[in-house]
């Protein structure tokens, strides 16, 4: 289907009763621009109401306003709903084709509400949506279900699935799009499977994307091109060894170690932990999204006991090294890459799987948990072959793997006797970000509504700010948060952007963009005041919802309180009050009370009147068989 910028079509599936409608509103477009921002919006609007396990009955799958478009990188997906781990706000991305498919197939938006009674799967094609069985892929990986779908239609759709671990209501599951690529954080594989819902097929359909200035903006979009074509040699990198590349840089400023009781591994074991051994066992093949100039979807080979390669799998994150390598105190990267493809086809993030068995292995290293609690199970640092039985459990729910299964949050609490103080998470999710030395990131990573982590406005390390420099971070976490807010709601991925490098675009080349796909002439501040409203809407998600203020923002009591034992950053920390004033600049800087880190009343007030303005302008509305 042929598509104009900004009608913002969104398909709202009712799974109760099977049901499809359509409608559309251009004015949510206007006000925020599209995927993160508009998904949010449908969920203040239409409320996200939990059943009595605490699982969200609503989900939202939003494309980016420019996904589909010859702008590099236009293909990110964004998902919104509740927590798995908390009552406040679930949110992510997912690269490959989902997001264009959905587009082209003419809807901008995905909206699932409702539970079915057996195990189904949701066809999208053009002007059309069916349910169709799905018994037989219950129980199925990730990599089987991708496989027996596109043999049943076309090797060319796009397949969103989630895996075991989904169908067990395990608290990190994953939703993962055409195969390798996942949407890991916040648990919103478990919402699917509470659906039984267990994949999206959207068909390859065509079409057009039409602008109001097409010339310019195929302009602008050469001119990003050429920015991101000055650094080759970081896009090479990424092209060749994927996103693992990353890892010799995450080395200078510190990797969790053993459940972040170190923040810095031994000159020995960096050696054998780099980004240059995962590119040497990298496979020739390399493929990327829709539209990127960078191949990061790297396959690596999968060995067992005898060396001989069982498959060639992708692991998507550089996190896989600190998650499963570092913090689990396992350095060798085919083991690495063996536990990653693990926790992949289960359908497990593989953040919070890592940090939550570290809290365990801690457990069991300090005498809290023995043989008796974890199956026999001899929970040993760099221990693969224990580590690899205890993500099986996990994702089937059974033995110790049901108590990780819940995060190490709740985990800790049942099991108490002090190992609540070893449970590292941020807002009750699992976190497995450092926080010891990098202040800036520290801070994006703690503030991030979503419950940590370092893609909401983590900013990474910059020659102007030194690592361990507390003055000026705030400034730069809300310009990184304005410029990830904006990337969101575009479709754009966040590794072809400033935050990655100076040279790469930015705000300024997204509001140029913008203008020329609508016709409109935003300032520059007028955009910053769209991604201002599309932060705090996460913001007031969490105040409405979970009562999240300022208590919440502060960092785990370990990395504030237990310095870094070894290395270059050796004796730092997260300074707590050092943190206490970044907040406090951070939510005045924002507009927010810096007494209880809230939204305040007036701003919330005026966010829902632009929210209820844009669902009163609604231009049609068209049911759908199913």
């Amino acid at each position: 289907m042929d598509r104009i910028f900004g009608d913002t079509r969104i398909l709202t599936v009712n799974l109760w009763n099977q049901e499809a409608k359509v409608e559309s509103y251009p004015m949510l477009t206007e006000f925020f621009l599209g995927g993160r921002g508009v998904n949010q919006s449908i969920l203040l609007e239409k409320g996200v109401n939990r059943d009595e396990r605490g699982i969200p009955n609503r989900i939202v799958f939003g494309a980016g306003s420019l996904a589909g478009s010859s702008v590099p990188g236009a293909n990110r997906l964004n998902i919104d709903s509740g927590n798995a781990y908390n009552a406040g706000i679930g949110s992510g991305s997912v690269g490959g084709k989902a997001a264009v498919w959905l587009r082209f197939c003419g809807y901008d938006h995905l909206a699932l509400e409702g539970r079915l009674k057996t195990p189904k799967y949701l066809l999208i094609q053009e002007d059309d949506v069916s349910f169709i069985d799905a018994s037989d892929l219950w129980g199925k990986t990730i990599s089987q279900t991708d496989e027996i779908l596109r043999s049943k239609h076309n090797k060319n759709v796009s397949i969103i699935c989630i895996g075991p671990a989904g169908e067990n209501l395990v608290r990190m599951a994953a939703i993962h799009s055409d195969k390798y690529r996942a949407q890991g954080r916040c648990g919103l594989g478990r919402i699917l499977g509470a659906m039984k819902l267990k994949a999206i097929v959207i068909a390859n359909a065509k079409g057009t994307l039409s602008f109001a200035e097409h010339e310019s903006f195929e302009e602008i979009v050469k001119l990003m091109n050429q920015k991101l074509t000055s650094q080759q040699e970081l896009l090479d990198a990424m092209s060749s060894g994927g996103l693992m590349c990353f890892i010799d840089g995450w080395h200078s400023f510190g990797m969790p170690v053993r459940n972040f009781q170190d923040e810095s591994l031994s000159p020995e074991k960096r050696k054998i932990l780099t980004g240059k051994l995962f590119a040497k066992m990298a496979g020739k093949s390399a493929h990327g999204c829709f539209g990127c100039p960078v191949h990061c979807d790297v396959t690596y080979p999968v060995v067992n006991e005898s060396s001989q390669v069982t498959q060639w799998a992708g692991i998507g994150e550089a996190d896989a090294g600190w998650s499963l390598g570092s913090n689990l105190d396992v350095t060798d990267p085919a083991s690495i890459i063996k536990l990653a493809a693990l926790c992949t086809d289960l359908g497990l993030d593989i953040d919070s799987t890592g940090v939550c068995m570290a809290w365990a292995f801690e457990c069991y290293q300090r005498g809290v948990l023995s043989l008796k609690d974890t199956d026999g199970i001899p929970l040993e640092w760099g221990n693969v072959n224990a580590i690899e039985k205890v993500i099986h459990l996990i994702a089937r729910r059974e033995g110790i793997g049901d108590l990780l299964a819940e995060g190490n949050k709740k985990a800790s609490e049942k099991v108490g006797k002090g190992s609540e103080a070893w449970a590292i998470h941020m807002k009750g999710q699992d976190l497995a970000e450092p926080l010891r030395a990098a202040k800036g990131w520290a801070l994006g990573v703690v503030v991030s509504p979503r419950g940590g982590g370092h893609l909401r406005g983590a900013p990474l390390p910059d020659d102007r700010f030194p690592f361990d420099q507390y003055k000026g971070q705030a400034e730069r976490v809300i310009q990184t948060e304005r410029l990830m807010a904006i990337a969101d709601c575009l479709g754009f991925c966040n590794i072809l952007s400033q935050w990655v490098h100076k040279d790469f675009p930015g705000l300024e080349d997204y509001r140029r963009l913008y203008n020329a796909a609508s016709g409109k002439n935003l300032n520059f501040d007028e955009l910053e005041n769209i991604a201002e409203n599309v932060v705090a809407l996460e913001k007031i998600y969490n105040q409405l919802h979970a009562g999240f203020e300022r208590s919440d923002d502060y960092a785990p009591a370990r990395v504030m309180n237990e310095p870094i034992l070894s290395g270059q950053y050796k004796g730092q920390k997260l300074d707590v009050d050092h943190l206490d004033k970044m907040l406090t600049e951070y939510y005045q800087l924002n507009g927010w009370d810096e007494n209880t880190g809230k939204v305040k009343e007036a701003e919330i007030l005026r966010i829902f009147n632009s929210i209820r303005k844009a669902f009163s302008d609604k231009n049609e509305v068209e049911s759908l068989s199913s």
